[in-house]
Formats: C-alpha cells, structure tokens, sequence
C-alpha cells in the first residue's frame, strides 16, 4: 500500500519514511524471509515460457533449480536450461560444467591434452587448468577410445562416440576433471553425457529422460556379476588322499619301531586290541596316531614310576663335635670330615 503524504507535509519535508527491504536478503531455504524470496521468484519462473519443460508451471522445480544456482553462484536460468532429469535425478550438460568451471574465478580456462593415434584405441585425451592461487598445474585422468569400448560407452545405440569421437573426448575429460577438482561446482551430479553412456536413454520430452524397466534389470545385474567377479574365490580345503597300501605298510612300520624304542610296544598292542582296534599289522592312520598317543602315556607312566637315585647329602652330623651351646653334635662337611684326624674307627664316617 502506497504511503499518503499532506501538502502541509511535503512543504515541511516531513515525508513519512517507505520501508525498505534488508540489503542482505536473498533466495535460500535457510531463513523465513529467504524462503518467502525463492517460492515468489520461482512462481515467476515457473509461469515463463523460457523454462524447460519440467520447470513450467512446477514451483518446487524451480524453487530447486534457485536454490542450486544460489550454492554455485550460477544464474538460475542458465541451471534451469542445463539441468537434465534423467530417471528422477538431475544432471549437467558438459557445457554448463565446463563454463561453470571456467567462471568461478580459481582457475584459469580447461584446456585439453592428447596422445596416441587419431580414432585409435590408444587415442586419448586429458583436461588441465591452472590454480590461480597457487599457479599449480591440475591434470585430469586420461579418457581413451579404448577405455569407451572396454565401459559399452562406445557399441550404444546411437553412441556419439562413434559419430564424433574428439567432443565426446573433451566432454567426458573435462566432467571427470571438474568434479575431482571442484567437485563443489559440480555438487556430486553426473554430466547427462555420462548417464546416457550408463544407461539406455529414451528422452521422452525436451530436457527429461526416462529408463526402462528392461534396462534397469540389466544394469543391476551387470552390477552384481562385476562384484561377483572382482570377489575372491573362497578357499576350498585340501582334499584329503587315500595312501596307498605300501605308504600305508611303512607308516605302521614307523610307529611300531617307535613304541618298540619306547619299550611300550607290547602294552599298546594289547590295549589297542583289548579295545577293539586290531594289531599293528591292520591299523590305519588314524588307529597309528591313537597308538602312538597312548604309547607316550604309557612311557610317560613308567618313568614316573621308576625310583629315583637320591644324591648323597654334603653334610654329616659328626660324633666327635659337641655343641655346648645348641647342646647337640655339630653338622660338618663331608671333606672336613675326611680331614679329620679322628676319622679311622670313627662311626659316623662309616655309616656315611
């Protein structure tokens, strides 16, 4: 509502002061203000014939499409018209990437690098620009014709990297060169080049792609057998093989020596027979590691029980010595008491 001003107050120069709008205020999901600001203008945009198809008359499309522009400083018409909707995602044009790119203000323009022969399988071509900050050079990674045919990007359907193979090229290095180094601009979207070489496209109005359901089984399961097949294959256990029967003789051979050298042979046979599992002469592996088992029990047994020779003690309790103090004979040395002048007939040398 316009403001009403008296004669009386426009001869004095007390005109009544027009509320204007803060300075700082712009399109943005963040702030009331900011929110009323992008749903007016997206209105604008959504009622104009210049849009795209999927943007007009849908304010929440061009509400998004302000929203994108305002996060990469990008005008909203130009997003709008490069924005592509392909299966319900969004996508860039390579040449909105690229002049995105190129405008920022950090680095100087894309440039292009080749090698290999021209419609070669080694042809292949690289994005590079200068860090404006700190003069460094940033390199792209290589995209070669090869590299097309080993990713399907080349045998499609109406493939432009069979038409016109040096713009696919720069297109799809100059994609992988902006979102490994300015990834921001990009915001983590695809080029529409990129997803057309993913999938089977059908563009079913001007600016809005759709995929088949045929397509999409397709590619999962293109998906899963590339994952199968980078897996490794798990480990199978050894196979177990059978002796034979004069591998088999000499193993019994073997364990009978050794509970012979033991001195247990005659034991374990007897046990191993007493519990059902034949004699040596018909054991198998398995009855061989048994017996051999209950061999060093058996010998472990008999050690333990045989007597064990006691060392003589060093020290001898001397009949001769007297201890007035302790009241009793005095414990010496043995060699003090060989010593001893009084050890011929003595008693206690004799005993010990």
């Amino acid at each position: 509502m316009t403001a009403q001003a008296t004669v009386h107050e426009l001869r004095s120069g007390a005109i009544p002061a027009i509320a204007q709008p803060p300075a700082h205020l712009s399109v943005g999901f963040d702030t009331l203000a900011g929110f009323e600001l992008t749903q007016r203008v997206a209105k604008m945009f959504a009622s104009s014939s210049l849009m795209p198809k999927d943007f007009q008359g849908n304010v929440a499309n061009c509400a998004i499409a302000l929203n994108m522009a305002a996060r990469i400083g990008a005008d909203p018409l130009m997003v709008a018209q490069n924005l592509y909707i392909v299966h319900g995602r969004p996508a860039w044009s390579a040449q909105f990437m690229i002049a995105t790119f190129n405008a920022c203000g950090r680095f100087s323009a894309i440039r292009y690098e080749y090698d290999g022969a021209v419609n070669a399988d080694e042809w292949k071509c690289r994005a590079w620009a200068t860090e404006k900050a700190t003069g460094d050079r940033l390199e792209g990674a290589w995209v070669s014709i090869g590299l097309s045919k080993k990713e399907g990007w080349y045998q499609k359907n109406g493939s432009k990297w069979q038409s016109m193979p040096q713009q696919m090229l720069q297109y799809r290095a100059a994609s992988w060169f902006v979102r490994t180094h300015a990834p921001e601009i990009a915001m983590g979207i695809q080029s529409v080049d990129e997803v057309r070489d993913t999938w089977d496209l059908v563009e079913e109005t001007p600016g809005t792609y759709a995929v088949t359901t045929a397509e999409i089984i397709q590619q999962d399961a293109k998906q899963v057998q590339e994952t199968v097949e980078q897996q490794p294959a798990p480990e199978q256990p050894p196979k177990r093989t059978v002796p034979t029967r004069e591998e088999m003789q000499a193993k019994r051979d073997t364990v009978k020596a050794e509970l012979v050298a033991a001195g247990v042979f005659e034991a374990v046979s007897k046990a191993m027979g007493d519990k059902g599992r034949g004699t040596v002469a018909t054991w198998n592996s398995l009855q061989c590691q048994q017996a051999l088992y209950l061999g060093k029990e058996m010998a472990s047994a008999q050690q333990q029980e045989q007597p064990q020779d006691v060392p003589a003690p060093n020290f001898i309790t001397c009949p001769n010595a007297w201890d007035a103090e302790q009241q009793n004979n005095l414990t010496i040395d043995r060699a003090e008491c060989a010593g001893c002048p009084e050890r011929p007939g003595c008693a206690a040398w004799a005993t010990n």
